[in-house]
């Protein structure tokens, strides 16, 4: 996000090729429609709300990102709102306000990055609206997805690859199978349910903790 001279209002954007200069974008035909729509309104709002963009140079300003995540199996919607600090301007109206705009919006979570930090996401998060998650269906299994947590974003591409790799592996009732950064354990559920015995290695603790409800699940 960064502030528009021109227009006095708060814009959306990418970052420009080995730069940091934000080039504007109000609609990408890589994201979902909602998904546009949801930037916008964030911008709008946080225009309303007086929560100013983060400014890298001047160190000013608290709004960062925004991460939004649409399962297309079930329409569920989750935003992540990154800000520099613990608390932001009129939090619970902009919350409640964004909630109402859009309804398949299932969580909001609001993520701490603070000042200097070159990555997206900060370590810490806090739940503002919903659960803190969102769930999908994918090859006809139920798969819990945190903020932190690797998904995949082309939804039917990653039906046929995923189902590609488990006929291609052959596998077999008791198997024994590893499942290296298995993230939230698409992949070693489905090896799984040919009944084999699957072991999953992760890093991310998010993912993790994503992997073993999916296994419950």
């Amino acid at each position: 996000f960064y502030h528009d001279a021109k227009s006095k209002g708060i814009k959306a954007g990418i970052y420009q090729g080995k730069t940091k200069s934000v080039i504007p974008i109000e609609s990408c035909l890589l994201q979902d429609e909602e998904t546009n729509e949801i930037i916008q309104t964030v911008c709008r709002l946080a225009k309303s709300f007086k929560l100013k963009p983060h400014d890298r140079k001047a160190h000013s300003g608290t709004l960062r990102h925004a991460l939004i995540r649409r399962a297309f199996g079930t329409g569920e919607i989750m935003v992540v709102i990154v800000t520099t600090n613990a608390k932001f301007n009129s939090e619970r109206s902009f919350v409640n306000a964004l909630a109402a705009a859009h309804p398949d919006i299932k969580t909001i979570v609001h993520n701490i990055n603070p000042d200097g930090e070159d990555i997206t996401l900060g370590e810490k998060s806090r739940v503002i609206y919903g659960d803190g998650y969102i769930e999908d269906l994918l090859c006809g299994l139920k798969f819990r997805i945190s903020p932190a947590s690797f998904y995949q974003i082309n939804h039917k591409q990653t039906e046929i690859l995923y189902s590609t790799a488990i006929d291609y592996a052959k596998i077999k009732e008791n198997d024994k199978v590893l499942d290296a950064y298995c993230g939230i354990g698409t992949i070693g559920i489905m090896a799984a349910k040919r009944k084999a015995d699957v072991t999953g290695v992760e890093i991310n603790q998010s993912a993790v903790w994503d992997a073993k409800a999916n296994a419950e699940i």
